[in-house]
């Protein structure tokens, strides 16, 4: 069972831990616990370049239709357009049923175009949330595309950095098999986001709808956990670290009521200090709390813990033998994975990892890769009452 160790204004922080022969395994576990809805701003970025056209475009145009049509008066809409430039079709608080109608004229309006201007999507973007949320309210930017940038910055990293300062969840959709998902998963790292990946578009609008709902629950943004080990040694699992002044410092980004987040850590015995630290999205200001002391002297092996932890670490190695393209590595890779999941009864990535492992049977290694990256993106992710699951 976990251990809860704190709570502030609907951020819970809970841990599992399972006894190794020399050291521990460390389930860190994050909880959304808030009552109540937020005002919510979305702002719905399509690729409109020519490979879009057809049933891409049509999907995504009905997915973000759809997802207007789940914003309530007082929130905020805003829908761009991106190919060879980027530009704002529609800007507006939604004050009834008129302005949520001219936002889906607004959408019919798109028109294929040449280019894939990513840079000046997510610049627009950034620059509507921050004028729709002025008085208030979580934003998610949401970037719907099936290739490269071709126009403005295509380097990952210097296309991050406009993402840095941004206290807004990113979701970036990655359609088909032409897109760089490497460059989509470095962008939602970086704004402690997600990356998905819809190889039918008649999907589009499953995971649109979803984070504007997520965002209605939003509890947290620009989560960040610090963590201390009184031991050298310590690894981290399912998400990237960066070291601080002797902290080991993760970018959880965004945390919505309901949901939780999992950090999967190996360590060589001895207690963790854990600072927390947030930005409140109903009122703006940073919370911290902490240091907590964790104790990881437990005489027990948790086999839940074992199991998490399994997967989370090899997902990253799959990643890593992805950008190798050692697809033998990744294929007996996913078959663990597929093991794990099936032992927690997580029938969502379980069911993942099985196609996965298919397509690198049938010589699909592009689809696979797609599918591996998506798929790490939501095993650190679920519902609470679904333990977890991706």
């Amino acid at each position: 069972m976990a251990k809860s160790l704190e709570k502030l204004d609907g951020v819970v922080l809970e841990a599992l831990a399972s006894r190794r022969r020399n050291g521990a395994a460390l389930l860190l576990r994050v909880k959304g616990d808030k009552e109540g809805r937020n005002r919510v701003s979305a702002a719905i970025a399509i690729d409109v370049s020519p490979s879009m056209d057809g049933d891409r475009i049509f999907y995504a145009k009905s997915g973000a239709v759809r997802a207007v049509d789940t914003l309530e008066n007082g929130d905020g809409i805003s829908i761009i357009g991106f190919c060879k430039k980027a530009w704002i079709e529609y800007e507006a608080l939604i004050q009834g049923e008129a302005e949520k109608r001219e936002a889906a004229r607004a959408v019919a309006r798109l028109r294929t175009c040449y280019g894939t201007n990513i840079e000046g999507a997510l610049k627009l973007g950034i620059e509507s949330l921050s004028r729709l949320t002025s008085t208030g309210g979580a934003g998610v930017l949401l970037l719907i595309t099936d290739g490269e940038p071709n126009v403005g910055k295509r380097d990952p990293d210097r296309l991050a950095e406009i993402l840095r300062e941004s206290p807004y969840k990113l979701l970036a959709v990655g359609v088909g098999l032409e897109y760089n998902e490497r460059l989509l998963a470095r962008l939602a790292e970086k704004a402690g986001g997600e990356m998905r990946h819809i190889s039918d578009p008649s999907h589009l609008e499953e995971p649109l709808l979803e984070e504007v709902a997520k965002a209605a629950r939003l509890v947290a943004s620009k989560l960040t956990l610090k963590i201390k080990a009184s031991k050298p040694g310590l690894k981290v699992y399912g998400w990237k670290a960066a070291s601080n002044r002797g902290y080991t410092v993760l970018n959880l980004g965004s945390l919505s009521s309901g949901e939780v987040i999992d950090v999967g850590l190996e360590l060589n015995g001895g207690p963790l200090e854990v600072e927390v630290e947030y930005i409140d999205p109903s009122t703006g200001s940073q919370r911290r709390f902490g240091p907590i002391r964790i104790a990881t002297d437990t005489r027990d092996r948790d086999e839940y813990v074992e199991y998490r932890l399994r997967i989370l670490k090899a997902l990253d190695e799959a990643e890593r033998a992805v950008e190798k393209k050692d697809y033998k590595k990744v294929y007996e890779i996913i078959n663990e994975v597929s093991e794990a999941t099936l032992s927690l009864g997580d029938m969502r990535l379980y069911e993942e990892t099985v196609d996965i492992a298919e397509l690198l049977r049938s010589g699909e290694a592009g689809e696979a890769a797609k599918r591996l990256y998506s798929a790490r993106f939501r095993a650190r992710r679920g519902e609470e009452g679904g333990e977890a699951k991706a």
